[in-house]
């Protein structure tokens, strides 16, 4: 059976999902740079809110196919997440602050620019999304000797907005943690606390919490899942392509 690409991409949101320097970035790069390869035009949302410190407007967004992006947004309280609260800085922001950033930053991308592609028919491939802050925060409260209800981390403003609109595809992303601490070791871009050994052992049992697969399940979306342990980029780059592929025709 010959699969029409163009009319199983269109209106899908795609999403990679997993700890700190487990492949994600990788694998959206990867099947960004193979959506190309079959003619159509992706739209940088990282480079642009990079280059203008802002989120674009739906109307820049429609001469194109679709839509490369990774949360939290790289400009207004995306940046404050990115360069504040997550850093390794030592002033301890508590995990309900960190879930109640996110949400609101989750809200501003979905709204302003994210589902108003989709209704256009835009695709749109993106790095981490309400699964992360589902794992993180609960897991960053129970570091620091707190809790933190799941129920509620779902129900915020911004994670309800997203768990209405699911992904169509999510891919799990795994990853040994003590590989993805050698990671870390090599690209200290982020410097965030997360990527600490002991944050991302308990992180990646919550990517293997088989009720989070059968959350996103329950919802519609099609869940898959990756382990990158043993990989180089390349073989990520290309397993990742070829696991998406391999749904395209059932999404």
């Amino acid at each position: 059976m010959v699969v029409d690409i163009k009319s199983c991409l269109v209106g899908k949101l795609i999403m990679f999902d997993g700890i700190d320097k487990g492949g994600k970035g990788t694998a959206c790069a990867a099947l960004r740079s193979w959506a190309e390869s079959q003619g159509f035009k992706v739209f940088d949302l990282i480079g642009f809110q990079k280059q203008h410190g802002r989120l674009p407007e739906p109307s820049e967004l429609d001469s194109y196919d679709g839509v490369i992006s990774g949360e939290p947004t790289y400009c207004w309280s995306g940046l404050d997440l990115r360069e504040e609260h997550v850093k390794d800085n030592g002033r301890n922001y508590e995990a309900n602050e960190t879930a109640e950033l996110f949400s609101a930053n989750r809200c501003t991308l979905y709204r302003r620019v994210l589902l108003p592609s989709l209704r256009k028919g835009l695709f749109w491939i993106q790095e981490r999304g309400v699964v992360t802050s589902m794992v993180y925060q609960p897991v960053q409260a129970r570091m620091n000797g707190k809790s933190l209800d799941l129920e509620h981390v779902k129900s915020l403003a911004g994670n309800s907005l997203a768990i209405k609109n699911p992904p169509h595809l999510l891919i799990i992303v795994h990853c040994d943690p003590k590989v993805a601490v050698k990671r870390t070791r090599v690209d200290k871009e982020d410097d965030s606390f997360f990527e600490r050994l002991e944050f991302l052992e308990q992180l990646a049992k919550g990517y293997h919490d088989p009720t989070l697969k059968e959350f996103f399940v329950s919802l519609g979306s099609a869940v898959l899942e990756l382990d990158t342990s043993e990989w180089q980029p390349k073989q990520t780059c290309e397993e990742s392509v070829a696991l998406v592929k391999s749904v395209l025709g059932v999404l």
